[in-house]
């Protein structure tokens, strides 16, 4: 699948962004582009991670698609502008492996492996301390009401957790079914935790368009996923907007706020 596009102006800068769908990257799309010296290649690249190692080439050369692609043949050619912009790595979240077994984990909460549960615990109480550690990211109302969504969020499957324990899975909580209340509760907060893990990575991406584009850079190329495309055309102060591509799902998937209901999550943890 060819990705989306976004064209526009910031101050005097030209921003081309390339949002693709990770699952699904029509490689030929890259492989066409020709970029002129000196333009900026933003790629959604860990920054802890923004050299080739010998050893992983192989990697790349037998996998490397889209923005990935890009970073790997840039860099071999020795493209000095290529800056790598994804920062959750070194803030502390979870990679995209550990993602993936987190919303595991939660749909696995209603069985009776303790192995899902702590290692659901682990990493959601470890994602939460790299968010609050990374606090300064955020803009500071956001980054409140999303915390306590986040931590209301917590406390209620933890409560859900003890009620489990204390009286099975076969048991109604609120009216509800425990048996889909927990692994429901716990899938909306490990998406909510992936998603604010990715807004992060916006935060400073948005940052250091406008940076360069204060310094006068006349051309930057974004190599991304559609959701920080979408994210960047709401954040950031373009002119000259124009974006192909893009859904109206794809939109509400790129929302920033929390998903859930902080009224029942409070009803749930005052049950114990």
């Amino acid at each position: 699948m060819k990705p989306a596009i976004l064209n526009a102006t910031l101050k005097h800068t030209k921003i081309t962004m390339h949002g693709e769908d990770h699952s699904n990257i029509d490689n030929k799309y890259y492989e066409s582009l020709k970029f002129k010296e000196g333009e900026l290649l933003f790629v959604e690249h860990s920054n802890n991670a923004c050299e080739i190692k010998p050893e992983d080439e192989h990697l790349f050369k037998a996998y490397a698609k889209g923005s990935e692609w890009v970073f790997y043949t840039q860099k071999k050619l020795g493209n000095p502008n290529v800056i790598c912009f994804d920062t959750r790595a070194e803030q502390g979240y979870l990679n995209a492996f550990e993602e993936k077994n987190l919303l595991t984990a939660a749909d696995k909460l209603a069985g009776d492996d303790t192995a899902y549960m702590r290692f659901y615990l682990d990493s959601v109480l470890k994602t939460m301390k790299a968010l609050s550690n990374n606090k300064p990211v955020f803009e500071s109302e956001y980054f409140d009401r999303s915390f306590n969504i986040l931590d209301g969020q917590l406390k209620a499957v933890i409560a859900l957790l003890k009620i489990k324990k204390a009286k099975g899975i076969d048991t109604d909580v609120l009216g509800m079914p425990l048996d889909g209340l927990l692994p429901g509760l716990a899938y909306t907060l490990a998406t909510n935790l992936r998603r604010i893990a990715s807004v992060s990575v916006d935060m400073g991406l948005s940052k250091a368009l406008v940076e360069f584009a204060n310094r006068g850079a006349t051309d930057i190329h974004i190599f991304c996923g559609k959701n920080h495309l979408v994210r960047m055309a709401h954040m950031l102060p373009l002119s000259n907007l124009k974006i192909t591509g893009i859904t109206k799902e794809l939109e509400l998937l790129a929302d920033i706020e929390m998903q859930g209901d902080p009224e029942i999550d409070r009803q749930i943890v005052a049950l114990n």
